[in-house]
């Protein structure tokens, strides 16, 4: 009877220890991303680069920077370099200066409004055949050392999510 008792617990005991393990594998898997990663499909991309571009305010009411990001160092990079994606947020704040907080992507900037025009680009400049339809953009960190946090729905029905937080570059290379 002991025999029997042990065997089912010893039964019991490898079941739990094989679905957590699995349950582990799967969440690893699935699980959050790294700093300065995004998630695309069935893709992860580290991200290298990160570079700001102060742009001149239309007023003095609308603070205007483009942020770069991509997995090649755009500074260094041709147009033979090979790219996974390069990222061009260009955003429109109604105030004086750059300011933290969680932003809605638009198609466009509105003129009264804050938002986050998102681009998706090559090295040639070229835009790619996916737009950023919707989504959001968090930036934290004192200017010019900005973190963020994007949430991104594409025209194709994917989503794009993901970070930067490494320092920001000044930026040489323009489209």
């Amino acid at each position: 009877m002991n025999r029997k008792l042990l065997k089912g617990q010893f039964f019991g005991l490898s079941l739990v220890i094989g679905l957590s393990s699995f349950a582990y594998l799967k969440s690893d898997k699935d699980g959050v991303l790294k700093a300065n990663e995004l998630s695309y499909s069935n893709t992860k991309i580290e991200l290298n680069f990160g570079g700001l571009e102060e742009l001149i305010s239309i007023d003095d009411d609308l603070f205007r920077t483009d942020i770069y990001l991509s997995d090649v160092n755009l500074n260094d990079a041709t147009i033979n370099s090979k790219e996974q994606i390069v990222m061009v947020l260009k955003n429109y704040m109604v105030s004086k200066g750059f300011e933290n907080g969680t932003y809605d992507v638009s198609s466009e900037f509105t003129p009264g409004d804050s938002n986050v025009v998102i681009e998706l680009m090559a090295l040639d400049g070229k835009l790619t055949d996916v737009e950023v339809v919707s989504g959001k953009v968090a930036y934290k960190g004192k200017y010019p050392r900005i973190e963020l946090e994007v949430d991104l729905k594409l025209s194709n029905g994917e989503n794009l999510s993901g970070s930067y937080s490494k320092e920001m570059e000044s930026f040489r290379y323009f489209f």
